[in-house]
Parts: C-alpha cells; structure tokens; sequence
C-alpha cells in the first residue's frame, strides 16, 4: 500500500509513525506539520509551549451547531514515544509498513495511531451538526 491509495485515516497514521518523537527530543517538527495540516481546515490551533520551548501541546475546539465552545467532549493523546535503543526491530520503527493487514512501527498501538485517527477525521467532525463542542 501506498499513501495515494490508502484511507486517509491510515496515511495520516502513516506520516505520524514516520516522524520521530522519542520523548525528550523536540516534538516542535511534527506539532508544526499537525497545525499545518488542521490549518488547512480552516480550524484555529491554539499552541501551550513547554517551559523550556522544545515541547508544545496543540488545542482544537470545534463548536456545537449553537456555536458553543464550552463543555463538551475532549479528545486527548500524546505524540511521544518510548526510546527504540537497544530494542530488537524487525524493521526501522520509524519507516511504518503495513504487513500482512497490520501496521507496523513505533506508536502504531499507542497513541500516535488514535491522533492520527482524530486528525484524518476532523473533516467529518467540522461537517457534524455537533451536539456539544468537541
């Protein structure tokens, strides 16, 4: 599979694995490419910077039909990973692969996946008549 011919949600899972977020490194590089992406839908990003600049959390509200911003649901992950040294990876666990109908590479069944999923869905939630912001 390629990213042409995949689902959105997937190649969007697929960039995410592909960029490296080891927890204490900066995650500036993909907050940046996340932001852009969200941008695209016309969707402000609030960014909250880490004390020492290098980290960053990313905040979106979409509205209800009311255009409400309060309450709500949240949903919530992280984009960091564990460190790979010293691990024994049948594949780069940076250079996601999709094998035998599953995926394969560092945060694929962390968290990484489930924001990859939010994100490619955003779409389908901005058209939503939204019963209470999210």
């Amino acid at each position: 599979m390629t990213a042409a011919t995949t689902p959105y949600s997937l190649a969007t899972i697929v960039e995410l694995l592909s960029r490296e977020s080891t927890s204490g490194h900066t995650n500036l590089p993909l907050t940046t490419w996340i932001s852009e992406e969200i941008a695209r839908l016309d969707l402000p990003v609030v960014t909250q910077a880490s004390p020492g600049g290098h980290q960053e959390n990313l905040l979106v509200t979409l509205p209800d039909s009311r255009g409400n911003t309060s309450g709500g649901l949240l949903l919530s992950g992280h984009l960091d990973t564990v460190p790979v040294e010293g691990q024994i990876w049948t594949s780069p666990p940076f250079e996601p692969e999709v094998r035998n109908g599953r995926l394969y590479g560092r945060g694929a069944t962390d968290m990484k996946s489930f924001c990859g999923s939010v994100i490619a869905h955003l779409p389908k939630f901005t058209a939503a008549p939204l019963a209470v912001p999210l």
